[in-house]
């Protein structure tokens, strides 16, 4: 075994440059700014600046805000990255963020933030580096999800965590709509106002839907209505005990060798 020594700058990052030299040669950086604004000529740090140093961060391993430091002490130059400090970062974060809509129902307080100019972003930038088609048959995948934390504002879960139940939008693996909810609102919850402001969105960018798809939180007239009047055809879970029934019944009737003409085409 031969032993070399370097004293070349190591780093454990390096698999970034490639991550870097893609966002350049799609000039995402630049997009980004021209889609959310400027900071100011005076501010040296763009949007672009913080939201791609984050993505940074996570795609190296980081799992907080602060880790943006710890990549920053690695990277070493590069031509094509400006990477904020994570308070910086954090100030841009501020800069976006937009007002919660409270909602109460009696005794309980719903939480909801959809930030129309993010979504918006997010869906012109699918397109510009065509992680999606408009034209084409897409399908339109609706889901919320529990994220467990222990944040001041975190609320309990129908799991008995504390967190937060994000609603997401995808359209394959290209998530293009996110509605912020709290832990404690049912997905159920107003669903169908959620889903117009995500299909007002979408068409609004010329992104054509010919499928949706959504599990029995979904299973809500409003929720149908909605959904018939912005695509072609919709799959949702059915989770009702009386239908269950039903077809428990049709199946045993099946399972007899029972075949009366209206059941030809089950």
């Amino acid at each position: 075994m031969k032993v070399q020594q370097s004293n070349q700058l190591i780093n454990p990052f390096g698999g970034i440059q490639f991550v870097i030299k893609q966002i350049k040669e799609h000039s995402i950086d630049k997009f980004i700014d021209e889609q959310l604004g400027s900071r100011g000529a005076k501010k040296e740090y763009s949007i672009s600046d913080g939201l791609l140093g984050i993505h940074y961060s996570h795609l190296c391993g980081g799992s907080c805000i602060e880790d943006i430091n710890t990549l920053n002490e690695h990277i070493g130059f590069h031509p094509y990255l400006k990477l904020s400090s994570a308070d910086t970062a954090l100030r841009i974060m501020q800069e976006l963020k937009t007002e919660d809509t409270i909602i109460k129902n009696g005794d309980v307080t719903h939480t909801f933030n959809t930030h129309e100019k993010l979504n918006d972003c997010l869906q012109k930038l699918a397109l510009k580096v065509k992680t999606i088609t408009a034209d084409a048959s897409n399908t339109l995948d609706f889901d919320n999800v529990i994220t467990e934390n222990e944040k001041e504002d975190a609320a309990r879960t129908y799991k008995m965590t504390t967190g937060y139940q994000p609603a997401f939008a995808f359209i394959g693996r290209q998530t293009v709509f996110i509605e912020g909810r709290g832990g404690n609102t049912p997905a159920a919850y107003r669903m169908d106002e959620t889903l117009k402001k995500c299909f007002a969105g979408l068409k609004s960018n010329n992104i054509h839907i010919e499928h949706f798809r959504s599990d029995s939180a979904a299973y809500q007239k409003d929720v149908v209505e909605t959904v018939e009047k912005n695509c072609t055809y919709f799959y949702i879970r059915i989770h009702d005990r009386l239908v269950k029934k039903y077809i428990s019944s049709l199946k045993i009737l099946l399972d007899k060798g029972f075949r009366d003409s209206k059941f030809q085409t089950i």
